[in-house]
């Protein structure tokens, strides 16, 4: 029976009020990582837990929230390996850290407040395999929160705490692991120029990365689409137009779940259907400008692997003499990027060349204006700033452009990139500032 708004404000109130100081919560987590391991099931870790409590005579909660647990057990589906990297730090000195986990999060808080006695978990990595919620957890204990686990007891001492790291250590090893093998996979697999994702429209997704089949559907759809479009008659409202009208819509996907259906225990789940949907200008525009298209796919080193000129050609989508002439436009385009590359790296040597000599001028200035008369003092101050002004006995002051860079040259630590792409703008102000400069010194 589901509990009604009333009857959970009811038991808020109760568990504030220290009605169930003296009762456990058992936690579940399927693992997000691990899909296919039974053994860590949810109806798995459910039926170990109870009868944990039962043979060790815990109290469980007899409490039911919507969103956090029934009975008092708590299901949660959700990889326990990833974390939030931010960190926020109070005027306190506190800092606090963010868990990803929803149900986990409120779990936590519950205990921190002393509202219930304590915990029951299978095992170590059900309840957490990163470092910042093992702290978190540990801190817990610490407080007197009584945490146990059913293949485990670490006993109150320093071979009991070395237990509970070296638990803890594989915990995370172990998702470290899993992390490494799908990623080496991945990178193998684009190595050799096979498909790690699904194909696009107009061809078939049958479960394999090593052959994508057309789709005999859709494949004439799409070709007719570029051929149109290539003919330079058809604008892209023209092309979305026929699109729906010769049935192409998107590709079949689930809508992202509501944070409720996150929430939801494993048997109130809803399976959410695909959907397919009708073209849009955005769909189309998305069509004609993947590389896939034109049998070209990502390597490792993000440069396209051209795997599919032998069926391009066979299906008669490229003739010969197209796919030559598109490598040649490749080519072409290429190589004006890396003429421009060249000049952009001769302009950035001149530019940071003049900076240096700015640099070295301003000290050399620094010098000159302490023993400066007073028009010559104000002079540099004009060709350094275009405003000075006093604010609750604070000079303010800001440089004029050739001075700017100088004057922005700390976000180097923070945007290497932006300060760089600030010279280029910035070059012949830089040129005007350091012969202006320099006059003035040198009179």
């Amino acid at each position: 029976m589901e509990p009604t708004l009333k009857h959970e404000d009811q038991i808020f109130k109760d568990i504030k009020a220290g009605k169930y100081r003296h009762c456990y919560l058992v936690y579940i987590r399927k693992s997000t990582d691990e899909p296919d391991n039974q053994k860590n099931s949810i109806a798995y870790q459910k039926t170990e837990g109870i009868k944990f409590t039962h043979r060790e005579k815990l109290a469980v909660a007899p409490i039911t929230l919507t969103g956090f647990c029934v009975d008092g057990v708590i299901s949660e589906k959700h990889s326990g390996f990833k974390e939030d990297n931010d960190l926020t730090f109070t005027k306190d000195g506190l800092v606090q850290y963010h868990i990803d986990r929803p149900k986990f999060q409120k779990l936590v808080q519950f205990l921190s407040l002393g509202l219930f006695k304590g915990i029951v978990c299978l095992c170590w990595d059900r309840m957490s395999r990163n470092k910042g919620d093992d702290t978190i957890i540990r801190k817990l204990m610490r407080k007197g929160i009584d945490v146990r686990f059913v293949y485990a007891n670490y006993d109150k001492t320093s071979s009991g705490a070395l237990h509970m790291d070296i638990d803890g250590m594989f915990a995370e090893h172990h998702s470290r692991v899993t992390s490494e093998k799908v990623r080496l996979t991945h990178w193998s697999l684009r190595e050799r120029g096979v498909v790690a994702y699904k194909a696009p429209i107009g061809y078939l997704n049958q479960g394999t990365m090593e052959h994508k089949p057309f789709d005999p559907e859709r494949a004439p759809i799409i070709k007719k689409l570029f051929e149109s479009y290539a003919a330079g008659d058809w604008s892209l409202a023209d092309l979305v137009r026929f699109a729906n009208q010769q049935g192409l819509t998107t590709a079949p996907s689930r809508r992202r779940r509501t944070p409720d259906e996150m929430l939801a225990e494993e048997g109130d789940e809803v399976e959410i259907e695909k959907v397919s949907r009708p073209m849009t200008v955005s769909n189309i525009q998305k069509i004609l400008t993947n590389p896939f298209y034109t049998g070209r796919t990502f390597g490792n080193d993000n440069n396209y692997l051209r795997t599919n000129k032998l069926q391009l050609l066979k299906s008669g989508v490229y003739t010969p003499e197209m796919l030559l002439q598109e490598e040649n436009k490749l080519n072409a385009e290429l190589g004006k990027i890396q003429e421009k590359e060249i000049i952009s790296d001769l302009s950035m040597q001149a530019v940071m060349a003049d900076i240096l000599k700015l640099s070295e001028l301003l000290k050399t200035g620094s010098a000159y204006y302490s023993m400066a008369k007073s028009p010559e003092k104000e002079r540099i101050i004009k060709i350094i700033f275009s405003e000075l002004s006093f604010s609750e006995n604070t000079l303010q002051c800001k440089c004029k452009n050739g001075f700017k860079a100088l004057e922005n040259r700390f976000l180097l630590v923070c945007d290497p990139t932006g300060w760089l792409s600030e010279l280029l703008v910035l070059a012949q102000s830089i040129r005007i500032s350091l012969d202006e400069l320099r006059s003035a010194i040198n009179r």
